[in-house]
C-alpha cells in the first residue's frame, strides 16, 4: 500500500484547504522526509487526516465539534493511494447545518471510489460506512487496528518496552499488539470453568434432597388406593337413596301446605266475582249504545272547532284596526318625503351662482401660487448656499488650527526619537535572534510540561496507590462484616451444619411449598363447594318456579279453550246474521208482490208486516262484525297455541331438573360427591395441620404458610447474595494487590524519567540566559525595554518602525494640508459676498407676489370659506338623493301596507263562511243524538255520554272478567292435582322414618364417607409425591450426565488457559507473538545494521538481550544499550510488528511519530543513517519532529507553521 496523495481542509489547527502529494517532487524523490512544525501547530493532524478518510476514526479520540477548525462550516480529509494495481480514493467530510460556523453538527459523509481507466475518472464504490469499512479491509488486507500498527510505527512505545522492568513488559506488550484478547479469554475461561462446577454441585446436591418410596412400599399404597375407591363408591351410593328420600319428605309436607293455601284463594274469589258485579252490568249496556260513540266524539270536535274559529276571528278583527291606523300613519309620512325632494331641488338651484364665482376665484390664486412658490423654493437654495459656505468658511478656520498643532506635536516626537530610523536596518537581525530564543525557550517549555506531566502522573500513582492500600482495607473490612452477616442470617431453627444449610433449606422449601399447594387446593374446593351449594339452592327455587308456571299455563290453557268456544258460537251466530241480512238485501223488490196470506219465499209465513213498514237491511255492519268475530277466533287460536308450546317447554325444563340421573340437579350433586372425596384427599395430605375451625383456619394457615415460604426464600437469597459477595471480596482483593504491583513498577520508571527530564531543561535554561543577554544589549542601543514575549518583543519593534515612518508622513502631509487652507479661505470668503446681494433682490420680489395673493384667498373665503367647491357640489347632491331614496322608500311601505289591509278583510270572509258551516253541522248532530238517547230510555245527551265505556275501562272490565273464570278454574286443577300427589307420597313413604331421624343417618353416612375420603388422599398424596419425585430423579440424572460433560469440557480448557487475572494465556500467547517479532526484527535490522541481532533471554518469557557480533557475539541486557543502539532495535521491532500487522499487504508508506527528543547528537546520526538505508528498500519514511538537528539533517520537509490567528499553514520544502 503506498500514500500518493492527501487533501486536508480545515482540521484542528489547519484552517486551510492543502493538498500534500507524496508522489510528485519533492517528497516523490526523496524517500525521507520530515513534517516539523512548532508544538500544537498540527504535525499529528496529518496522521488524523489520513485515518480519518480511510476509516473514519482518529488515533486520538476527538468530538466532531473538536475536528473541525475554530469558525469553519466544513471539514474535509481526502487521501488517494495505490494497492496492487489499483487507484483508489477515500473520502471523509462533516459539515455544519446551512453552511454557517455556529450551526449543528451533521452525521459525516464518507465514500471510497476507484480509478476508471477507460472514463479516466473516480467511480464510486461505496458510501455506506459499513460497506466502505468492508471494501477498505479487502481491498488493502487492512483493517483500522492492522493500519495503525503497520503505518504508524510505535518505535517509541518498543523503545520503552526494552528499558522496562519484566512485571511491565507483558503490559507494555499487549498494549503495542493488541492482543488483549488473550487475557480475556484466560479470563473467560477460568470464570466459565468456576459457573460449570458451581451448577454441577448445585444438581448433585438437589438430587440428594429427592426422597423416593421403595418399590415394596409403592406397591402396597396403590392396593390400598384401590380397596379405598371401591368402598367410597358404594357408601357413595346409600347416601344418594337417603338424599332422595329425604326430598320425598318434605315435598310431602310442601304440599299439604299447598293445600291449606289453595282453600283461603277459593274464599278470596268468590268475594272478588262479587265485587266486580255492577261492572259487567255496565259493560252490557255499553254494547248496545256502542253505535253512537263516533257520533258523541264528532260533536264534540265541533264544538272546539267552533271555540277555535270564534277566536280567530276575534284576533283577526283586533289585526285589522291595527293595519288600518299604520295605513294612515304611513300615508302621512309619504307625503313629508316628497316634500323634502322638493325642498332639496330648490337649495341646488340657490347656490349654483355662488359656486361659479368661487371657481373663478380658485382659478386666478392657482396661476399665482405657482410662480410664487417658485421664488420661494429659489430663496430657501440660496439660504442653504450662503449657511454652506459660511459653514465652509468656519470648517476651514478649524483645519488650519487643527494641523498647526498636529503639525507642532509630530516636529516634538520626533524630536525625542532620532536613533529610530535605524530600525528599518537592523530589524531583520533583531527578529532571527528573537526568533531563536523562542524556539530554545518552546523547547524548554516542552521539556519542562514533560517533566510536569511526568510529576503528575507520579502523583497519580501515588495518589492510586493510597487508594488502593486504602480499598485493600476497606475490603478486609467488609471481608469480616459479610462473614458476621452471614453467621446473623443463618435461620435459628436450622439442624444441620454449615456444610449442608442450603440443601436443608431447599428440602424446607419445598416441604412449605407443598402444603401452601395443598392449602390453596383445600380453599378451592371449598369454595366450589359453598358455589354447587348456592347453585344446587338455585335450582330448586327454579324448580318451585317452574311447577308454578307451569300449574298457571294449564290454567290459562283451560279458559282459552272455554273463551274459544263461546267465540265460535258467537261466530256461527253471526255469520248466520249476516247470511240473513244478504238475502233481505236481495228480496228488497219482491217485498211489495207479497200477498196476505200467501206464503212467503223466503220463511214461508203467511203474515207479512214489512210490507206496510219501511226496514233497511244493515247488511256492511253485519258484515264487520262477521269479519271481527272471525278475527277474534283465529286470534283465541293463536293464543291456544302459544299456551300450549309454553306450557311443553315449562314441562321439558321441570323433567330435566327433576331427572335423577342426568339432570341439573343430579349433576351437581354428583359434583358435590367428587368435591367431598377431593376434600378428604386433600385433608389426608395435610398431616400435621388442624382444620376443625376451617374455613376461617385455612385462610389463616394459608398466610401462616405463605410467610414461612418467604422467610425461607429471604434466607435462602441472602445467603446466597452472602456467600458470592465474599468470594467476589476475596478475589477483588487479589485483583487489587496485584494492581498495586504494577503501580508501584510504573512508580519507579516515572522517577528515572524525571532525572531526565531535569538534567535537558538545565542546559535549556543556560542557552536561554546567553541569549536573551546578546538581545538586552542590542534592544539597549534603541532605548526600548527587553520583553520575555518574543511574539510581543517583535510586534514592539515593528510598532516602533511604523510609528516612525507614519510621524514622518504626518509632518509632511500637515504642511500640504495648511498650502491648500490658506487658498481655500481666500475663496470662500469671495463667493458669500456675491450671494448675500442676490438674496436680497428675491426677497423683496417675494414679498409682492404674496400681497397680491392674500386678498384673492380673503374674497374666496367670504364665499364658501374653507370649504372646497366639488365637497359643497356633492353635499347639495347628496342631500338631493337622500330625499329621493326615502320618498321612494315610504311609498314601498305604503303599497305593502294596502296589500296587506285587502288580505287581512278576504280571510275575514272566509272564516264567517266557515263558521256557518260548523253551526249547522253541530245542530244537524246534536238533534240525531237526542233521538237516540230516547230511543233507549234516555233524557239527555248528558245520560248518554255518561253510559259510554272509554276503550281503557271496557279493556279493565273485561280483563277482570276473563281473569275470575281463569283463577277460578286454575284453582279447581291445583286442587285436584295437589290432592293426587300427596297421594302417590304417602304411599311411597308410608314405610320410611321421620325426617330428623333420617337426617341424622344421612350425616352419620356423610361423616363416614368424609373421613375414608382423608384416608384415600392422604394416601394418593404420598403416592404422587412418590411418582413426582422419580420422575424428577430421572430428568435430574440427564441434566447431571450433560452437565459433567459440560464440566470437564471446561475443566481441560480452563488447564490449558484459564487463570483468575489472565496471565497463563496471556504470557504463552506473547511469548509466541514475541518470538515471531524477534524473527522479523532481526531481518529488518540485518538489512539496517549487519552488528546486532535480537535474542530472548533464557528462563524468561519476556525476557530481551542483543547479541553484539562485532564483539564476538557479546550478550547483554537491553538497558546497556546507547540512545542510538536502543533507537535501531526499537526501530526494527517497529518494522517487524508493520510486516506482522500487514499481513500479506506491501506497506510502502511508513510514518515515525516518536522518538527523536531523547537522543544526543551520536545517537541522532545513527538513526538518521539508519532510516537512511531503510528508504533504500523501496520505503518512504515520514518522520514527526520538532527537533532542530533532525530537521536541520533532513532537506526535504513539510512544515507546519502557526500563524498570528492561532492557525497553521502547510508548506513542502526542499532544502
Amino acid at each position: 500500500m503506498k500514500i500518493r496523495k492527501l487533501t486536508i481542509k480545515n482540521l484542528h489547527s489547519l484552517r486551510l484547504d492543502a493538498e500534500i502529494d507524496f508522489v510528485s517532487a519533492p517528497l516523490g524523490t526523496s524517500g525521507l522526509f520530515a513534517i516539523t512544525g512548532d508544538t500544537g501547530a498540527g504535525k499529528s493532524t496529518i496522521l488524523d487526516a489520513i485515518t480519518l478518510a480511510l476509516y473514519g476514526e482518529l488515533p486520538r479520540e476527538s468530538a466532531y465539534e473538536e475536528i473541525i477548525s475554530y469558525g469553519a462550516a466544513t471539514s474535509l480529509a481526502e487521501l488517494e493511494f495505490e494497492h496492487n494495481g489499483l487507484l483508489l480514493r477515500a473520502k471523509w467530510s462533516v459539515h455544519r447545518a446551512g453552511g454557517k460556523p455556529d450551526g449543528k453538527i451533521q452525521a459525516p459523509k464518507r465514500e471510497l471510489a476507484q480509478w476508471d481507466e477507460a472514463r479516466q475518472e473516480f467511480v464510486i464504490i461505496a458510501e455506506k460506512a459499513k460497506e466502505l469499512d468492508q471494501q477498505v479491509e479487502k481491498l488493502t488486507g487492512l483493517d483500522y487496528e492492522r493500519f495503525r500498527r503497520s503505518v504508524l510505527l510505535a518505535q517509541g512505545d518498543f523503545a520503552a518496552f526494552l528499558h522496562a522492568k519484566e512485571g511491565e513488559r507483558s503490559e507494555l506488550l499487549e498494549k503495542i499488539t493488541g492482543s488483549e484478547i488473550y487475557t480475556e479469554l484466560s479470563k473467560a475461561a477460568f470464570a466459565k470453568h468456576k459457573q460449570e462446577d458451581l451448577r454441577l454441585k448445585e444438581l448433585q446436591a438437589e438430587k440428594s434432597r429427592l426422597e423416593i418410596l421403595p418399590v415394596e412400599e409403592a406397591e402396597q399404597l396403590a392396593q390400598q388406593v384401590q380397596e379405598l375407591e371401591q368402598e367410597s363408591q358404594s357408601l357413595q351410593q346409600r347416601i344418594g337413596d337417603l338424599r332422595q328420600l329425604l326430598q320425598k319428605l318434605e315435598r310431602k309436607q310442601e304440599l299439604e301446605a299447598d293445600i291449606s293455601r289453595l282453600d283461603g284463594e277459593q274464599l278470596q274469589w268468590e268475594l272478588a266475582k262479587a265485587n266486580a258485579l255492577p261492572n259487567f252490568v255496565r259493560l252490557n249496556r255499553f254494547q248496545d249504545l256502542r253505535l253512537f260513540q263516533p257520533m258523541l266524539h264528532r260533536r264534540d270536535e265541533l264544538d272546539i272547532l267552533e271555540e277555535h274559529l270564534n277566536t280567530q276571528i276575534a284576533q283577526l278583527q283586533a289585526q285589522i284596526s291595527v293595519e288600518k291606523q299604520a295605513l294612515d300613519e304611513q300615508e302621512t309620512q309619504f307625503a313629508r318625503a316628497l316634500q323634502a325632494v322638493e325642498l332639496a331641488q330648490l337649495e341646488q338651484k340657490k347656490q349654483a351662482p355662488v359656486l361659479a364665482e368661487a371657481m373663478r376665484l380658485d382659478v386666478e390664486i392657482n396661476t399665482r401660487l405657482q410662480p410664487l412658490q417658485a421664488q420661494k423654493a429659489n430663496l430657501a437654495q440660496r439660504q442653504i448656499e450662503k449657511t454652506t459656505l459660511q459653514t465652509q468658511a468656519e470648517a476651514l478656520l478649524q483645519e488650519k488650527n487643527t494641523t498647526t498643532e498636529r503639525l507642532q506635536k509630530v516636529q516634538e516626537w520626533l524630536s525625542e526619537h532620532p536613533n529610530w530610523h535605524q530600525l528599518g536596518e537592523i530589524l531583520p537581525l533583531l527578529q532571527s535572534a528573537i526568533k531563536d530564543l523562542d524556539e530554545t525557550r518552546s523547547q524548554h517549555q516542552i521539556w519542562s510540561q514533560e517533566n510536569a506531566d511526568t510529576q503528575r502522573k507520579k502523583l497519580d500513582l501515588q495518589s492510586q496507590l493510597n487508594q488502593i492500600q486504602t480499598d485493600q482495607q476497606q475490603l478486609r473490612s467488609q471481608q469480616e462484616a459479610l462473614k458476621k452477616a452471614y453467621q446473623a442470617a443463618l435461620p435459628t431453627d436450622v439442624p444441620q451444619p454449615d456444610h449442608e444449610l442450603l440443601n436443608w433449606l431447599y428440602q424446607d422449601l419445598e416441604r412449605l411449598s407443598t402444603r401452601q399447594r395443598h392449602l390453596e387446593q383445600l380453599q378451592a374446593l371449598n369454595d366450589a363447594y359453598r358455589v354447587l351449594l348456592q347453585e344446587i339452592n338455585t335450582l330448586e327455587q327454579q324448580l318451585e318456579s317452574l311447577r308454578f308456571r307451569q300449574q298457571q299455563l294449564q290454567k290459562d290453557l283451560l279458559n282459552v279453550f272455554d273463551e274459544e268456544q263461546l267465540l265460535d258460537e258467537m261466530l256461527q251466530f253471526k255469520q248466520e246474521v249476516y247470511a240473513q241480512q244478504r238475502l233481505i238485501a236481495n228480496y228488497e223488490q219482491d217485498r211489495n208482490s207479497l200477498a196476505e196470506g200467501a206464503p212467503c219465499p223466503l220463511c214461508f209465513s203467511t203474515e207479512h208486516p214489512f210490507r206496510y213498514h219501511t226496514f233497511k237491511p244493515f247488511v256492511d255492519q253485519a258484515r264487520t262484525e262477521y269479519e271481527a268475530a272471525l278475527m277474534d277466533v283465529e286470534n283465541m287460536r293463536q293464543q291456544r297455541q302459544d299456551l300450549a308450546a309454553q306450557l311443553r317447554d315449562t314441562t321439558t325444563q321441570v323433567e330435566h331438573l327433576e331427572q335423577p340421573l342426568h339432570g341439573q340437579l343430579g349433576q351437581r350433586l354428583g359434583r358435590i360427591n367428587e368435591l367431598e372425596g377431593q376434600r378428604g384427599r386433600v385433608f389426608g395430605a395435610l398431616v400435621g395441620v388442624d382444620l376443625s375451625e376451617e374455613p376461617h383456619s385455612v385462610t389463616e394457615y394459608i398466610a401462616d404458610t405463605a410467610r414461612q415460604l418467604q422467610q425461607r426464600k429471604a434466607a435462602i437469597t441472602t445467603l446466597t447474595e452472602l456467600s458470592k459477595s465474599i468470594q467476589d471480596n476475596d478475589r477483588a482483593l487479589l485483583e487489587n494487590q496485584q494492581v498495586e504491583q504494577k503501580l508501584q513498577s510504573h512508580a519507579a520508571i516515572l522517577d528515572e524519567r524525571m532525572d531526565q527530564w531535569g538534567q535537558q531543561i538545565q542546559q535549556a535554561s543556560a542557552r536561554i540566559a546567553q541569549k536573551q543577554q546578546e538581545l538586552v544589549s542590542k534592544l539597549a542601543e534603541l532605548n526600548v525595554e527587553y520583553q520575555t514575549d518574543g511574539v510581543a518583543l517583535l510586534q514592539t519593534l515593528q510598532t516602533a518602525k511604523e510609528h516612525f515612518q507614519k510621524a514622518q508622513e504626518r509632518r509632511n502631509e500637515s504642511e500640504r494640508i495648511l498650502e491648500r487652507n490658506a487658498f481655500s479661505r481666500e475663496q470662500t470668503t469671495t463667493d458669500l459676498t456675491k450671494l448675500e446681494e442676490i438674496i436680497a433682490l428675491e426677497t423683496s420680489a417675494v414679498d409682492s407676489a404674496e400681497k397680491i395673493l392674500q386678498v384673492l384667498q380673503n374674497q374666496r373665503m367670504v364665499l364658501i370659506g374653507e370649504a372646497t367647491i366639488e365637497s359643497l357640489r356633492e353635499k347639495l347632491q347628496e342631500a338631493l338623493e337622500n330625499a329621493q331614496k326615502e320618498l321612494q322608500s315610504q311609498n314601498q311601505q305604503l303599497n305593502q301596507r294596502r296589500e296587506t289591509s285587502v288580505v287581512l278583510a278576504t280571510r275575514m270572509e272566509n272564516l264567517l263562511l266557515e263558521q256557518t258551516k260548523i253551526n249547522q253541522e253541530s245542530q244537524k248532530t246534536e238533534e240525531q243524538l237526542l233521538a237516540a238517547a230516547a230511543m233507549h230510555g234516555l233524557t239527555d245527551l248528558d245520560d248518554l255520554k255518561a253510559a259510554m265505556l272509554s276503550p281503557e275501562e271496557e279493556q279493565k272490565i273485561r280483563e277482570l272478567q276473563d281473569g275470575l273464570a281463569r283463577q277460578e278454574a286454575e284453582l279447581q286443577r291445583l286442587m285436584q292435582e295437589n290432592a293426587q300427589q300427596l297421594l302417590n307420597l304417602i304411599a311411597e313413604t308410608s314405610a320410611a322414618p321421620e325426617a330428623p331421624a333420617l337426617a341424622i343417618q344421612l350425616e352419620d353416612q356423610a361423616a363416614a364417607w368424609q373421613k375414608m375420603q382423608q384416608t384415600l388422599g392422604q394416601l394418593l398424596e404420598k403416592l404422587n409425591r412418590h411418582e413426582q419425585q422419580q420422575q424428577k430423579a430421572k430428568t435430574l440424572l440427564k441434566t447431571i450426565q450433560s452437565q459433567q460433560k459440560e464440566y470437564t469440557r471446561w475443566a481441560k480448557l480452563n488447564d490449558l488457559i484459564g487463570s483468575a487475572d489472565g496471565k497463563k494465556f496471556r504470557t504463552f500467547a506473547q511469548g509466541l507473538t514475541l518470538a515471531k517479532l524477534i524473527q522479523l526484527a532481526n531481518r529488518h535490522l540485518q538489512h539496517l545494521n549487519g552488528r546486532y541481532v535480537i535474542l530472548k533471554k533464557t528462563g524468561e518469557d519476556l525476557g530481551l538481550e542483543i547479541m553484539d557480533t562485532f564483539q564476538a557475539n557479546n550478550r547483554r541486557g537491553m538497558r546497556t544499550l546507547s540512545g542510538g543502539e536502543s533507537f535501531l532495535v526499537s526501530l526494527a521491532l517497529a518494522l517487524a510488528l508493520s510486516e506482522l500487522a500487514g499481513r500479506d499487504t506491501s506497506i510502502q508508506s511508513l510514518f515515525i511519530d516518536e522518538g527523536f527528543g531523547t537522543l544526543d547528537d551520536s545517537s541522532l546520526d545513527l538513526a538518521i543513517s539508519t532510516l537512511e538505508n531503510l528508504q533504500s528498500s523501496g520505503k518512504t519514511i515520514g518522520i514527526i519532529s520538532h527537533v532542530k538537528e533532525l530537521k536541520e539533517r533532513i532537506g526535504v520537509q513539510i512544515q507546519v507553521k502557526k500563524q498570528s490567528d492561532g492557525f497553521s499553514q502547510i508548506n513542502v520544502l526542499n532544502a
